[in-house]
């Protein structure tokens, strides 16, 4: 049997992957293709092939936003001083796109593509944990207004804050209305997401959140 390559060189190759393959959209947000944390986005679409080729996904910037610098660091102990600069290069744009989603209190989910062939902006309506809590995690991405606005928005949002966390929210039909669901399953992983971003702002934030 061969041999497997090292971790590093098997991390360089999924970052090329996601830099190269998967890539950014039109709006500069990461591609959804066959769907990021929400297995069922890109099939619900309405329109599969489309939103696999230009949809975009707001929670999925968020993510890279937070993990890029991590790889950065590593690339850079590597002495792969190529990767570390796109890697660089990517978090700045991205920071930048990611910022121009959060709107009234809240990132948005992602852009799909209807069966009419209609860019919709999923979830600008509504508060969905997944986006909001990966976009709290990269580090002081939002002024303190703006996480105070998140903050006054759950807090006066009916049923989305219970005793075990946030209430999941999401769509009622494909590609439908989208509202809060009370007495859904709490999304404990998202949970732990959220509260550790919120944690990074505790300094940021009202005392009484803290």
């Amino acid at each position: 049997p061969g041999s497997w390559p090292d971790v590093y060189t098997m991390v360089k190759a999924a970052m090329r992957y996601q830099l190269e393959d998967v890539g950014t959209g039109e709006r500069g947000l990461v591609r959804i293709r066959t769907s990021d944390w929400a297995d069922g986005l890109t099939g619900d679409s309405g329109n599969e092939p489309a939103t696999h080729e230009d949809g975009e996904s707001t929670f999925t910037t968020g993510l890279a936003v937070w993990v890029y610098p991590m790889v950065r660091e590593l690339a850079l102990r590597q002495g792969d001083s190529e990767l570390a600069g796109r890697l660089e290069a990517a978090t700045t744009s991205l920071r930048t796109e990611l910022m121009d989603e959060f709107k009234d209190g809240k990132f948005n989910r992602a852009y799909l593509i209807n069966g009419a062939g209609e860019v919709v902006n999923f979830g600008r309506d509504v508060f969905w944990a997944e986006s909001n809590a990966f976009g709290l995690l990269p580090e002081k991405l939002l002024t303190p207004a703006q996480l105070q606005s998140m903050l006054s928005l759950i807090e006066n949002t009916p049923d989305l804050i219970t005793p075990l966390g946030l209430n999941i929210t999401g769509p009622t039909t494909a590609m439908g209305p989208t509202n809060v669901k009370p007495g859904n399953t709490t999304w404990y992983s998202l949970n732990g997401a959220f509260i550790r971003g919120l944690g990074q702002y505790a300094t940021q934030a009202d005392p009484a959140y803290a």
